[in-house]
């Protein structure tokens, strides 16, 4: 499906696994399906996401918790 180290646009994102393609918590069926991030807000991440309390935000904790592996993306440029 997806390859570490290399460049995905948001459509193929999208195409792939469903969501939003704005979203940097990108949600379908109420599940967080991916992460889409900048580097220069996110610099820790998957493991550290700095963003506000909102329903994805929780719903991505709680998967991250549970043992689910959601792909997640840093944008390369922006």
């Amino acid at each position: 499906m997806f390859e570490i180290n290399k460049n995905y646009t948001r459509e193929y994102i999208h195409t792939v696994c469903g969501g939003s393609k704005q979203a940097f918590l990108p949600t379908r069926n109420g599940k967080v399906v991916a992460a889409c991030l900048r580097p220069d807000l996110n610099p820790q991440a998957p493991d550290v996401i700095i963003c506000d309390g909102g329903s994805a935000a929780r719903r991505w904790k709680n998967a991250r918790k549970a043992g689910r592996g959601d792909p997640c993306f840093h944008q390369a440029r922006y």
